[in-house]
């Protein structure tokens, strides 16, 4: 077996030893064909990274022309911009340089004026205050001759004041001193509140259609006033009031009927007295007409007192004292003689009427004629010179 066996090897190593080469050169062949490949796809990848590049390259070109663009649109823009705003500063600058011509002016021509004025008042500032002060004092001595406005007066006074102490002129120092005395007196002088006493009128006025007369049937209205309904008896008035007994509620119905019946005489009793007081009614009546009034001449009388009341508060106005006192006399005489003393509403528009006739309405106001004297001296002191130098 052993003989056979080296003769059995022999073949096979020939036969491996010729299929040996055959594969080393099919081996070199695809080791080539690999790198070729290779090759081509590193030359592929090299080109698409070429053209990525190129095309990106492109894009950041595109971009930033159109990047310039903006820029030099803006740029062409702002140079508009400036253009314009250069323009506008140029006439502005124009303008301002005409605004201050215009100030030169003016300034020249305010000299001049504040040159002429210097001269006015140098020469004729005398004259100028003295028909400023003669207009002043004739307003206020008009304010207290015909209004009676003693503040109106003041305010002018404290005008003409201001007007002397401002001028300060030498001349005139007689006319201050007797403005400060006219001044001085009206302050002292006491006011009279023409508007409370007007306001108080003018409550009586509305008050008279509801004050009740004297006479019978012609006060259907105010006894239907709440005001006029008889007063309830009071706290004071249960004395005269029988008491009602007290009863035990448990007591028989006979007991509570005996106790009512009790107290049935005394309340009988004060009702028919309560009647028998409405019934009769003493007062004394100084003018007998007064009961015998009809409802047209209660109305007629009513219409005479408002307006009596109003004719008094247009003499307050126009300060006519003995108007105004005479014309509330002849009203407090109707309240007393024609209208119910004994109603409170009444004897209160009585007291009222008779406090407001004797109330001043016109105070002694002094007038200005110190002030009015001084300055008539003063122009007249001023008008010598003028007189001598002419005569010269």
């Amino acid at each position: 077996m052993t003989d056979i066996t080296p003769e059995i090897e022999a073949p096979a190593r020939q036969a491996a030893a010729e299929t040996q080469p055959e594969s080393a050169r099919r081996g070199g062949k695809g080791g080539w064909l690999t790198i070729l490949l290779l090759a081509v796809l590193v030359i592929a990848a090299l080109l698409s990274a070429l053209w990525y590049q190129r095309q990106e390259f492109q894009q950041g070109g595109r971009e930033l022309a159109g990047r310039l663009s903006t820029v030099e649109t803006q740029l062409q823009q702002t140079q508009r911009q400036a253009d314009e705003a250069r323009d506008i500063a140029q006439g502005q600058q124009a303008k301002v340089q005409a605004l201050e011509e215009k100030l030169t002016d003016l300034s020249s021509r305010y000299q001049v004026l504040e040159q002429a004025w210097q001269n006015l008042t140098d020469e004729g500032g005398d004259v100028v205050l003295s028909n400023d002060l003669d207009r002043i004092l004739t307003l206020a001595s008009q304010q207290l001759r015909l209004a009676g406005q003693v503040g109106n007066a003041i305010v002018a006074l404290e005008t003409a004041q201001a007007r002397l102490a401002s001028a300060d002129r030498p001349g005139f120092a007689m006319v201050l001193q007797a403005v400060n005395g006219d001044l001085e007196r009206l302050r002292m002088t006491p006011q009279v509140d023409i508007p409370a006493l007007s306001r108080r009128v003018d409550a009586l006025v509305r008050q008279i259609d509801t004050l009740p007369l004297l006479a019978p049937g012609v006060n259907a209205v105010i006894d239907a006033s709440p005001a006029a309904q008889p007063p309830v008896a009071t706290a004071g008035d249960s004395a005269a009031v029988p008491a009602t007994l007290v009863v035990d509620p448990d007591a028989s119905w006979w007991v509570r009927w005996r106790a009512e019946m009790e107290t049935w005489p005394g309340r009988l009793g004060h009702a028919i007295a309560g009647e028998f007081s409405n019934l009769v009614k003493v007062q004394r009546i100084d003018a007998p007409d007064a009961l015998l009034l009809s409802p047209d001449q209660a109305s007629q009388l009513r219409s005479n007192l408002r307006q009596r009341l109003l004719t008094a508060q247009v003499a307050l106005l126009a300060r006519q004292p003995d108007v105004w006192k005479s014309e509330l006399d002849i009203v407090a005489r109707a309240l007393s003689q024609y209208f119910d003393m004994q109603n409170v509403d009444v004897a209160r528009a009585f007291t009222q009427v008779e406090a407001l006739a004797q109330a001043p309405i016109k105070a002694d106001i002094p007038d200005i004629g110190n002030s009015l004297h001084a300055l008539e001296a003063a122009r007249a002191k001023a008008a010598l010179p003028a007189e001598s130098g002419a005569q010269e």
